[in-house]
């Protein structure tokens, strides 16, 4: 999954502070023309959509009564326009009532820092529940892997 899937729901975790992440994972270069900003406004309507309809409720109710973070795992430095995007965009994610935080993952050392705060791996697209209890956290440049089956 990735910014240009948006009908998926990229990564969904727990943090040890049991607060459930949903993170996107941008691994797009920042372009002039606002393509890449349309990609992931659209990614962060979806990823509200499914908060504030309840989804996320009924397809992992052990969510339910917790605090959500949105979360953005990109790969280049926004540029300034970006930055612009997303301090907006976190003031409207703010006022759902809804954490959002962004990061670069440029790297397996930033990759393993940020992947610490995760506790609990709660999806994994493509997996059945059974496979997804035995899914082990791993790192694959670019985000394309980041689970094995154990």
């Amino acid at each position: 999954m990735s910014i240009d899937q948006i009908d998926k729901i990229d990564i969904i975790t727990t943090t040890p502070e049991d607060k459930v992440m949903l993170t996107i994972s941008d691994h797009l270069e920042w372009d002039d023309a606002g393509e890449h900003m349309l990609l992931l406004q659209d990614k962060l309507n979806a990823y509200l959509q499914f908060i504030e309809s309840g989804q996320i409720f009924d397809d992992y109710p052990v969510t339910k009564n917790k605090q959500v973070i949105i979360s953005i795992a990109m790969k280049y430095i926004p540029n300034e326009t970006a930055l612009i995007f997303l301090s907006r965009s976190k003031e409207v994610i703010l006022n759902a009532g809804i954490e959002f935080e962004w990061r670069i993952i440029n790297s397996v050392e930033s990759f393993q820092k940020w992947h610490m705060r995760t506790t609990y791996i709660l999806f994994y697209w493509g997996l059945t529940n059974k496979q997804r209890l035995k899914a082990k956290p791993v790192f694959s440049f670019g985000m394309t892997s980041i689970f094995e089956l154990m």
